[in-house]
């Protein structure tokens, strides 16, 4: 049995190493439902080689529910090819959660998790692109209009 709540994905936590699959899997398919700019295999791979050498730029979290994971956010540092910093922002690259289930506070969990592990390297911006309105990131979490994403297919 899994315990419900918020759960930073870690190499040395015993228990990461059994939901680490899950996780894998719900990052690859945001990629799918979200057209993202990442190709599924290769995130998921960097994903797991971050995590199976316990590097310090993965920040990777879920929700439980029972013994599920129904939610999940990934961040990382930017930019990402220097390994010790130093960074210039810390990027939410992955934020999703299952419909029909109310995590609002294990979400503000989350987040303030995010907020403590970013501190620790130093970082004191958080970015994120969102795929949907921004009105809910504006009044739910304080996140604020930082640049705007301009694209031309061509």
């Amino acid at each position: 049995m899994i315990p419900d709540g918020v759960r930073r994905i870690a190499r040395d936590d015993a228990w990461s190493w059994g939901i680490m699959p899950f996780a894998l899997d719900r990052i690859q398919r945001f990629c799918g439902t979200y057209d993202t700019d990442s190709d599924p295999k290769e995130l998921s791979e960097q994903v797991a080689r971050l995590f199976s050498a316990g590097d310090c730029r993965l920040g990777l979290w879920v929700i439980i529910r029972d013994s599920k994971v129904v939610a999940h956010m990934l961040a990382q540092p930017e930019p990402i090819l220097t390994e010790r910093g130093p960074w210039s922002y810390l990027l939410i690259r992955q934020a999703e959660a299952d419909k029909g289930i109310d995590l609002r506070q294990d979400s503000k969990l989350a987040l303030e998790s995010l907020k403590q592990w970013s501190k620790s390297l130093g970082l004191n911006r958080i970015v994120m692109v969102t795929h949907r309105n921004e009105a809910p990131m504006l009044r739910r979490w304080g996140f604020q209009p930082f640049k705007s994403i301009m694209d031309m297919r061509i």
